[in-house]
């Protein structure tokens, strides 16, 4: 009995082990109804405004549907470049407060889809 114990306690180690080599983004909260798509092309561009709460001080889920950007999320008005964060496609991101990121594209436009959350 105790070796079937042992052997279920590993295989759960295990498992965690695997989920955490994933890469998850947590993200605490509820979602809202807040939820939009951006293209993000030349332009810096960030999330529409009071999407995510009053003065976007939420927290936003970012994923990258299509194309790479660059992302800052230390001010409002910055430029994203390369020595940025580049995220690709597939990759998430939460950001709080969502009012900080901003997104310019890497060499095309690029889609993302955000999702707030109080």
């Amino acid at each position: 009995m105790r070796r079937l114990i042992l052997s279920g306690l590993l295989l759960a180690g295990l498992v965690q082990f695997a989920a955490a080599q994933s890469g998850s983004v947590n993200v605490r909260g509820t979602p809202t109804s807040g939820h939009e798509v951006i293209t993000v092309s030349t332009t810096a561009i960030g999330i529409t405004a009071d999407l995510c709460g009053v003065g976007n001080q939420g927290t936003a889920l970012i994923g990258v549907v299509g194309n790479s950007i660059y992302a800052s999320l230390y001010s409002p008005t910055a430029t994203p470049a390369i020595g940025d964060f580049t995220l690709t496609p597939g990759t998430f991101l939460a950001v709080t407060p969502a009012r900080n990121l901003r997104m310019i594209r890497v060499s095309s436009n690029a889609t993302v889809t955000v999702q707030c959350f109080e």
